[in-house]
């Protein structure tokens, strides 16, 4: 089932009721709540903020040329003049990165 048979279905199921009313807010929330619109773009822009993330989530430093996962960046104990490229955009959450590996390894 791809997103939009997803989409339409959680639309569907939402308004089997005719007294509801069909708004853009409505559909959207019921979208949002199914998992199927993409989140806001979530900038880091601290260290703390990155290692606040799962070390599986990707992102896109802001002065780099390709995307990281967070696990290579977060800052070496070992080495005290490493200092991550921030700020950085979260391109995938460890959980898309998990579900794609997923998806693939099924493929």
């Amino acid at each position: 089932m791809t997103n939009i048979d997803k989409a339409i279905e959680v639309i569907r199921m939402e308004f089997e009721d005719d007294s509801k009313v069909y708004d853009e807010y409505s559909i959207s929330s019921a979208l949002a709540d199914a998992g199927l619109l993409t989140p806001a773009p979530q900038i880091i822009r601290t260290v703390e903020e990155l290692q606040a993330l799962d070390p599986e989530t990707v992102v896109w430093p802001a002065r780099h040329y390709g995307p990281y996962t967070v696990g290579t960046l977060v800052p070496d104990p070992f080495n005290p003049y490493w200092t991550p490229p921030l700020p950085a955009v979260v391109v995938a959450t460890a959980e898309q990165v998990r579900a794609a590996r997923k998806a693939l390894e099924e493929a």
